[in-house]
């Protein structure tokens, strides 16, 4: 085995972690997932705000520190 293929799977394994720590994509639930207004069949979010704040309030959940 070379450095070529070593350097292969270390790239294979790096993606395959990430993979599994990808968070689920949201799905359209007919309601916007931060303010809960109704929407048309497929939207996710009511406007860019809305997706905007969503996302910002994961992201801080994300940081905070669990104990």
């Amino acid at each position: 085995m070379d450095e070529a293929d070593v350097a292969q799977q270390e790239v294979e394994l790096s993606l395959k972690l990430a993979l599994e720590r990808k968070e689920p994509s949201l799905a359209a639930t007919g309601v916007c997932h931060f303010c809960g207004e109704a929407l048309v069949e497929g939207q996710k979010f009511c406007d860019s705000d809305c997706e905007e704040d969503y996302r910002r309030l994961q992201w801080q959940k994300s940081q905070r520190v669990r104990g």
